[in-house]
């Protein structure tokens, strides 16, 4: 049984390797990053709810910040590109 997961664990390492090699080929790398960062707080989530794990504030700070940079980023680069254009 525990081959089975092994199994599991190894074909979804590589779909997110695949996937994450398919982005940034479509898009810049400025875009997909922020993106791929995001999977800490889901990360966060999934622990909470199949785990049982704790959620604490600094937790949760940790999770704000990492989207709010994320949204900050993506906000300056649309702004220069904006720039750019015009």
């Amino acid at each position: 049984a525990s081959g089975l997961w092994l199994v599991v664990a190894a074909l979804t390492a590589l779909a997110a390797h695949y996937s994450l090699t398919r982005a940034l080929s479509n898009a810049d790398a400025s875009v997909v990053m922020p993106m791929d960062y995001l999977r800490l707080p889901l990360i966060m989530v999934v622990a909470w709810w199949l785990y049982g794990e704790s959620v604490t504030l600094y937790l949760l700070l940790g999770a704000a910040l990492i989207i709010a940079g994320n949204a900050l980023g993506l906000y300056i680069q649309l702004r220069r590109f904006a720039q750019i254009k015009s």
